[in-house]
């Protein structure tokens, strides 16, 4: 055997090694659901750049997409029915999609739906099925065909590892402004104003002056799941790291909560960290 031929034989053996090392290397990492959802997130999430998070519908950026098909013949009847485009205000649409989203079954159950999108609609309506996700992409669907420009916002719990939570904005068109809707759990925020947050404005709000919150309810009295539960609701503001924070509770005290702070160790099971994540991949940029 020649020279040449016994050193590229045994550089294809080095390859072949390495790349067997490399293999088992992410071996510990494939026996956790978590840890794949966080080396899926790595290989797909995007940075945005500071600043790039304040766009509105007519300053849409460059690289993302905007939903311009017909929406379903489904959505289109159910936007009739609600009598939605008739409405004097975005935020009275909104309203009406949640309560219908929330009130059309008697008992929600929750748990991810995993359908397709009319699929997911009628078992939300028709079963008290669907989790957050599921209730941001039939909400995107309605406000769309309503003619509502949307965004969705996601954020992690522990580090994109798939614990997590996802809602929307809608730009409501007569102020001008982007506005919080949590249509899976059932409320928004108000600042000292007594106007609909944003996101970005509920996020800075919380750091710099939390006391100033409320939150209230989109729709009471409907499924049993919706209701506002006796005692406080809580959210976590995470300043040291995700685990040790301040924690706000939400007296009850009518149609909407005040906060107040306290301090906690360790988050709870009711708890929402601070959202940390941009909303990279928009329901405006190709919601389906």
């Amino acid at each position: 055997m020649s020279d040449p031929t016994r050193f590229w034989r045994r550089g294809l053996w080095i390859s072949l090694l390495v790349l067997l090392l490399s293999l088992l290397s992410l071996a510990p990492y494939l026996t956790s659901s978590t840890e794949v959802v966080r080396m899926r997130h790595a290989l797909l999430l995007v940075d945005s750049p500071d600043g790039g998070l304040d766009w509105t519908p007519a300053t849409l950026p460059a690289d993302f997409l905007l939903e311009r098909a017909q929406p379903y013949p489904v959505f289109a009847e159910v936007v009739d029915r609600l009598g939605l485009k008739a409405m004097p205000s975005d935020w009275d649409r909104a309203l009406a999609i949640s309560r219908h989203l929330l009130g059309s079954s008697p008992v929600l159950s929750g748990g991810a739906i995993q359908s397709d999108l009319v699929d997911s609609y009628r078992r939300i309506v028709g079963k008290g099925e669907g989790y957050c996700g599921d209730f941001v992409r039939v909400f995107t669907a309605l406000a769309i065909a309503a003619g509502i420009p949307v965004r969705a916002w996601a954020f992690s719990f522990d580090g994109f590892g798939g614990h997590g939570h996802i809602w929307l904005e809608i730009w409501n068109r007569q102020l001008g402004r982007w506005q919080l809707v949590d249509s899976f759990n059932n409320y928004y925020f108000v600042g000292e104003a007594g106007v609909p947050l944003s996101a970005l404005e509920f996020r800075q709000t919380l750091r710099e002056k939390p006391t100033s919150l409320a939150l209230c309810i989109l729709a009471h009295g409907l499924g049993t799941r919706s209701k506002p539960r006796r005692g406080t609701t809580t959210v976590e503001v995470s300043r040291n790291g995700p685990w040790f924070g301040e924690t706000m509770s939400f007296p009850m005290t009518g149609r909407c909560w005040s906060a107040r702070l306290g301090h906690s160790r360790a988050r709870s099971n009711n708890s929402a960290a601070l959202p940390r994540a941009s909303p990279r991949h928009q329901d405006s940029r190709g919601a389906r």
